[in-house]
């Protein structure tokens, strides 16, 4: 939506996406951190033999699954700030930006913070 002010479009207005836009790769917000939980069982016949519940806690990082580092990057790999989209202020349309195919699938990556079994009780 366009603002109300009758500065928006000049050279030296300033907007929120403006400033937020080239860092939205490198920001995290608190919707990154999930919760998974799983549960399996064995069995023999109709007669179950085992059952277990694990939760785990994992988080998304800024990283790309496939990242380099600054010094020494190959051609597949890239920065937290590279974006998959390219945004032409001029035309304003978007274009493809230059992730790695790997990246593209995957996007960015996720790190298990904590891991632990349950009881029957907790479920």
């Amino acid at each position: 939506a366009q603002p109300v002010s009758q500065a928006w479009g000049l050279p030296g207005f300033l907007t929120q996406s403006d400033v937020l836009e080239p860092l939205a790769p490198s920001l995290a917000v608190r919707g990154d951190t999930f919760t998974v939980r799983a549960y399996g069982e064995s069995s023999e016949g109709n007669r179950v033999k085992a059952r277990a519940w694990i939760e785990a806690v994992v988080e998304r990082t800024p990283r790309y699954v496939h990242a380099g580092n600054r010094a020494n990057r190959g051609p597949d790999a890239n920065a937290a700030t590279d974006t998959p989209l390219i945004l032409d202020y001029a035309t304003g349309k978007h274009t493809a930006g230059k992730l790695s195919e790997v990246n593209k699938r995957f996007g960015r990556k996720f790190e298990i913070k904590s891991v632990r079994w349950l009881s029957p009780n907790e479920i």
